[in-house]
């Protein structure tokens, strides 16, 4: 049985894993592309497709259990938030 702690080790090792960094495939997580453009529902739906196609097990939750989202921390710093059924992840650190 897949556990929480299971899916959260799997995320966090796919969030350590810059896309493309592994030959022959485009394995990782690209949240860069969300830096420039937080605010783009386009990219952010392109970037938990790929979240789900590359850990697959994330496909059996319901549409709205992942999110992605900022926060303001100051006037010139903003976190990128990755939530899963409540668990949050860290995208960034600006």
């Amino acid at each position: 049985m897949i556990t929480t702690d299971d899916v959260a080790e799997m995320v966090d090792y796919w969030l350590a894993t810059p896309a493309n960094s592994r030959l022959g495939s485009d394995f990782g997580n690209n949240a860069n592309m969300l830096i420039p453009d937080p605010y783009n529902a386009e990219k952010a739906n392109s970037f938990i497709k790929k979240l789900i196609k590359d850990v697959p097990v994330l496909g059996v939750l319901p549409r709205n259990a992942i999110n992605v989202y900022m926060i303001e921390i100051d006037i010139d710093k903003t976190q990128l938030i990755l939530e899963i059924s409540g668990q949050t992840f860290q995208l960034n650190a600006n």
